[in-house]
């Protein structure tokens, strides 16, 4: 069975073989597999949505839905997270390993892991940058790193809050005289 089998008469034929949708109904809620419909609304379509997903090469979302949420560009969300060391010694300095990973969104999948010590921290330029990628990072990230993956073309999402957060434009001053030109201008004429 192919992929693009599941879209033809051939699967009507699977779903006939396996007992019809009434047999499926009944054997995916002994198994508990299939206990009340949701977002899937039959045992018959959770079949075809696993098979679909099993022998494709795309995500389980790229197989749900049509359309790519990407657009065709890369989104990668950057991330670390801490493991200890294995020992006494280790366990007594607090020391631990640092895996670095970068997840490609649209495929769904794990495109690079870096495993460091506790030395170095996280930081969104880990892994080269992909000329017009969108990448999401967490907050701990500075902003010299954030320059040098805008300057290498690639768009970001960080999350921040609006206490660290530091604009800076060189109108900023012009701006400034606009915005209190406007507030008297309103002030003014009430």
């Amino acid at each position: 069975m192919t992929r693009e089998s599941l879209l033809t008469q051939d699967w009507e034929s699977l779903v006939a073989r396996l007992g019809g949708a009434a047999g499926l109904k009944r054997s995916a809620r002994v198994m508990k597999g299939f206990l009340r419909s949701r977002a899937v609304a039959s045992a018959v379509d959770l079949l075809r949505l696993i098979l679909a997903y099993c022998l494709g090469e795309q995500g389980l979302r790229s197989t749900a839905a049509a359309p790519q949420a990407s657009r065709g560009r890369l989104i990668q969300i950057i991330d670390a997270t801490t493991v200890p060391q294995p020992g006494v010694a280790a366990k007594r300095g607090n020391r631990v390993w640092r895996i670095h990973s970068a997840f490609d969104l649209p495929r769904e999948r794990f495109g690079h892991f870096e495993l460091i010590d506790q030395k170095e921290g996280e930081t969104l330029d880990r892994i080269p940058v992909v000329k017009g990628e969108i990448r999401i990072g967490d907050r701990a990230i500075s902003p010299d790193r954030i320059a040098g993956v805008l300057e290498a073309g690639a768009d970001i999402v960080v999350r921040a809050g609006w206490k660290n957060a530091r604009w800076l434009c060189p109108l900023s001053a012009r701006l400034r005289q606009f915005v209190d030109f406007q507030v008297g201008r309103i002030s003014g004429s009430s």
